[in-house]
């Protein structure tokens, strides 16, 4: 995307922001709500660990991955 002509800087720089935020909403879910089980625990922990390989630039990526590592560990058992 980044080197596409046809998207903006505007357009990545909002993508970029709208998967930060929902990657901090998706980590913030997991912690307070703990461990759920069914499919749409693993579909958003998958989410959130597809997030965090995404966007390596971001502090918090590291933290994203080891949580959604953690939750779709717990779906195994």
């Amino acid at each position: 995307l980044v080197t596409s002509r046809e998207v903006s800087d505007e357009s990545v720089y909002r993508l970029s922001r709208m998967l930060v935020e929902h990657c901090r909403y998706l980590s913030l879910l997991t912690r307070v709500d703990g461990y759920r089980g069914g499919n749409w625990q693993i579909i958003e922990t998958t989410g959130l660990f597809a997030g965090a390989v995404m966007l390596p630039e971001v502090i918090a990526s590291s933290s994203w991955r080891e949580t959604a590592l953690t939750s779709l560990g717990e779906s195994l058992r």
